[in-house]
Order: structure tokens, then sequence, then C-alpha cells
């Protein structure tokens, strides 16, 4: 096909009915795509089109860049050709920070002539591929950089700056964890105001001005970032930094494709996220995961949330053709480790968490800088916590019923690693207490008792109390000729309990994995995590802050 400098596309802005293709089991549609690009220029527009050749290489796709109002033949062109490659349907991507940008108000006069639907796709700045780069970009700047300022393209019109603002503001919010030591804030200039001129002159001396923008660029001398160099007061430093070239770019777009089009389950890749240990203990996990291999591509991550050993799960199923991934969190608690699982592969910047509580301004502060996020073509969810699901419950009953010789004079003693905090110890004992619950109701209401404790092993001051109250109730169990069973809600093995309580009989069995219904819960995550991605497309892609409210309901 063929790249046209001065093409114009037209879109809806409405998305909720923007449908997320990325199941299996969906109806065959051909969709192709169009990259709607603001013109820069030769040089941006070479930038651009360099991004956009691996989209083309992979799915029937145009690039357009908006101009003016000449461009409806362009976009009338381009889904034309579209068409006559076989789509059905067409998602357009804007390279834009911010729907807020007058480009978009011309690139909706154009939907009315298409003849196919043509909708929209999550915008570049809504992706977690704008906070990545100005990550990398601030990553660049001198170590002494402690006052940045995130600039964007100056606007005509003040409404625009201060939505626009708005917009970079939350990117900008996005990365500041990245850099603790760092003042970032951001600038959008009016023309009506005074433009860049008047902007960089009231900044404060000391500043590092980053610009971050899709504007002019000609060539290297005729560009927006060089204006804003030679226009800077004394005090002021503008570093030679933009958006484009950056590999982040043709990632976002192969990752807004791959959530629009049918995923079979053979392309699916799913990492196994579990705590891991020695040999034994991960070799363990693999073979209770293993039939996982029959219907996707698998692999493991054993680490407690470490960013480097995800991203090299996640590097593996590219590699080996994956088109999106589902991490599954194979651990106790749900909330384990799920903070810092979706920054990392950014859903809490594209469900718009990312800067529900950033301030404005975004001071910087605390103890550690944060990872840096994943960069990765393929779209990615996580998902998991075994919390009190009911195939857990069913296999820890069937491990107590394996080892049991006399139901009705033994008792199942449900023992959890615990934690050291009281309420978060009491909400273990809670799901405790309900995974006892199902057990009774399947058929463990054929034993003596069922109780239920926590070790408390990681915290000193809390185990010994702990271990003593275990101890009580395995003497309690073995009154009257009774017999103790030790039952680990573990996700695998049997834990420390002979090192903890070395001078007592009692039976001991292992934890979830491996077991048939350990296999079940990984399916049922794997399907719950397909399911969570096609929710994200098919939900608003613009998270809304108070600055840009106003304006952008007039659009």
């Amino acid at each position: 096909m063929r790249i046209n400098d001065t093409l114009m596309i037209g879109f809806v802005v409405s998305v909720a009915a923007l449908v997320f293709m990325i199941t299996p089991h969906a109806a065959p549609v051909k969709t192709g795509f169009i990259l709607a690009a603001p013109d820069r220029g030769f040089m941006g527009n070479s930038e651009t089109q360099d991004a956009f050749i691996a989209l083309d290489e992979t799915y029937p796709a145009e690039l357009v860049f908006v101009t003016d109002e000449r461009g409806r033949d362009y976009f009338d062109a381009a889904v034309e050709r579209l068409k006559r490659e076989g789509a059905s349907n067409i998602i357009v991507l804007p390279l834009y920070l911010s729907d807020a940008h007058p480009d978009f108000r011309t690139l909706q006069t154009y939907m009315s002539s298409a003849e196919i639907p043509v909708k929209l796709g999550r915008i570049f700045g809504q992706s977690v591929a704008a906070p990545i780069v100005l990550a990398d970009r601030l990553r660049a700047l001198p170590g002494e950089s402690e006052s940045v300022v995130i600039t964007g393209a100056t606007m005509e019109k003040a409404i625009d700056a201060k939505a626009m603002q708005a917009d970079l503001e939350r990117i900008a919010a996005a990365v500041q964890a990245e850099f603790p030591q760092m003042k970032i804030s951001s600038a959008v200039w009016s023309e009506e105001n005074g433009g860049m001129e008047a902007g960089l002159k009231n900044l404060p001396e000391g500043t590092t001005a980053v610009p971050f923008h899709f504007s002019s660029k000609l060539d290297s001398m005729m560009a927006y970032t060089a204006y804003l160099q030679y226009a800077a007061p004394d005090g002021v430093t503008v570093i030679d930094s933009e958006i484009t070239p950056h590999p982040a770019v043709g990632a976002w777009l192969q990752r807004e494709a791959a959530r629009n089009v049918a995923v079979p389950d053979e392309k699916i890749g799913v990492v196994v996220h579990a705590h891991g240990s020695d040999f034994q203990w991960n070799e363990t996990m693999r073979k209770a995961a293993a039939p996982l291999a029959e219907n996707y591509l698998v692999e493991y991550a054993f680490s407690m949330g470490d960013p480097p050993t995800l991203a090299r799960a996640i590097e593996r199923l590219e590699e080996r053709g994956a088109k999106a991934a589902v991490i599954v969190r194979v651990f106790g608690l749900e909330r384990s480790f799920s903070d810092g699982t979706d920054r990392f592969i950014g859903s809490d910047f594209e469900n718009c968490a990312a800067s529900a509580n950033a301030s404005h301004g975004h001071h910087g502060g605390g103890h550690g800088a944060a990872s840096s996020r994943l960069l990765t073509s393929l779209p990615v969810i996580s998902v998991g916590g075994l919390e009190d699901h009911r195939y857990f419950a069913e296999a820890l009953l069937d491990r107590a019923q394996n080892i049991s010789e006399d139901p009705a004079k033994e008792t199942i003693i449900l023992v959890s690693h615990g934690v050291g905090d009281e309420a978060g110890n009491e909400y273990w004992l809670t799901l405790l207490e309900s995974l006892r619950a199902q057990m009774l109701e399947k058929g463990g209401d054929e034993f003596r008792g069922i109780q239920v404790a926590t070790w408390r092993e990681d915290w000193p001051d809390k185990r010994v109390a702990a271990i003593g109250h275990i101890r009580g109730l395995i003497e309690a169990a073995q009154a009257n000729g009774g017999r103790a069973l030790l039952v680990p809600a573990r996700t695998t093995d049997t834990g420390n309990a002979r090192e903890l309580i070395p001078d007592m009989e009692y039976a001991l069995a292992s934890g979830f994995a491996p077991h048939p219904l350990f296999v079940r819960w990984l399916e049922e995550q794997v399907s719950l995590g397909i399911e969570s991605l096609q929710s994200m497309q098919s939900t608003a892609l613009r998270c809304e802050s108070p600055e840009a409210t106003d304006h952008h309901a007039g659009h």
C-alpha cells in the first residue's frame, strides 16, 4: 500500500460500543487499521512512517496525516483501500497525546462518508507507551536535574492548552514514582496567553524543560523543539527531546491492533507467576501447570513480583509468537503483588488508576525509585489470588481425605502462613473460615472437626504464640484416641510444619498444586484474564481529570 503524507482521516469519539475481539470464540471479522497522525513536516512524518512499518506488515493498515479540510477525499481513499483488502470494520489509532488537540474537531467531520464502521482505538497518550517514553527521556537527563517541566506543543486557544496540559499532567504523574528526587510538572502554553516565549520566561531559573509533543519537525533545525531552545531565557535549559523516534510508538500500534483482532488459544500466552523456591519447588509447580500448555503458550516467572523476571517471561512469549498475555498470580491473596504487577504492565495507567491520587505538581519524595514499566507489543493483563476459591476448598478437603484413616476420630487443622499485622492476619483467618465452611459442605462433616490457624512464621514476636496455639489444637485433636491432620492452605508443598513443630504426632498433607482442580483454577483465571482484556477495549478510553472535564464535555 502507499503512505500518503497528506491524508486526513475521520473517526467517531464514542467508544462505548467498541468491542475488544481478543477471544478465540469471536465470529471472524477482518479488521483494518488507520494510524491517524499529525502532519509534522518531512522529518517528523518520516519518524511516524518508520513506526508504522511493522503495523503495515502485520495487518491491513493505512497511514493518514491530518492536515485540513482537503483531507476528506484522502480519508475516503484510505477506507476504500482497506475495504478492497477485505476489511469489514476499521479501527483508528490516533498518534496524539490528547483528544483535546484541535485536529480532533476536524477529524470528526469525516466519519459520515465512511461506508463501513470506523471506530476509535486508544490514543497514544492514554496508553502506557506514553509514560514509558517520558520515563526514558527523563532517565537521559543530567543527574543534577531536580526541577523538571514537561512541555507540550503551544495551542492557539487557552481552553485547548488547559485541557491538553491536564492530559500531559497525568502522564507526568505516572512516571513520578520512578524519579522520587525530581519535582515534575507540565506546561502547555497558548497563543492567547503569549505563547511559548511568555511561558518559558515564567519558568523559574534552574528549570529543565523536557519537550514532549508531536509538533512541527521539518528537519532538525526547523522544529518546534529547536524553537524552544532558541527562545529559552538564561537559567532555563531545554533538552533536545521529543517522543519520536522511540520503539514504544511501534509497540503501541501493535498492542492496540492486537486488542481488536481475534486471537486463537494457541496464540494466547500465559505467565504462571508463583513465589518460587528451590529447583524441586519450582518443578512441582511446573508439572502442576503443565496441562495449560496443551492450549496456550506458557512461561513461568518464579518471584515475588520481580519486574525483570516478569519481563523475561513476556519477552519469551513474544518470541514464541504470542499475540496477548495473561499473567496468573499463583499466590494466596488476590492483592499479593497485584499493584506492582499492574503498574509494571501498564494496567494502572490504562485503567485510570495511576494518577487517581496524584497531586498537581507531582512533588518528588519517597524512599526509592519504582521500576521502569514493561515495553511490549502484547496486550497484557494480570489476574489471580487463591483467596477462598471453591476449587481450593475442594482440593484441601481431598488432601485431608487422602491422609485420613478414620474420619470420625480425626480433626483437620487448616493452617496458612499468615501475616504480621493483626488486620491482615484476621483477613487470613476469615478466608480459612470460609474454606472450612465449604469443606464441611462438600463432605468434611464426616471428620470430628475442622479447625483453622495461621503460623505467622516470619514474625518472631507473633510466631511463638501462633505455634503454641497450633500445638494446643493438635493436643485437643489427639484427645480420646483422636488424630490430627495438618492441611496447609498453600499453593504447593507442605510448608515448615515439621520444623516448627517437630516433636508431636500428626499427619501432614500438601498444598493445592499439583491437583486436577489446580489446573481447573488456572484455566478459569486465564478465561477471566481474556475477559478482562476484552473489557479494557470497551470501557471509556479517557481518564478524566477535573481540569479537563468541562472542556471535553464540549466536544
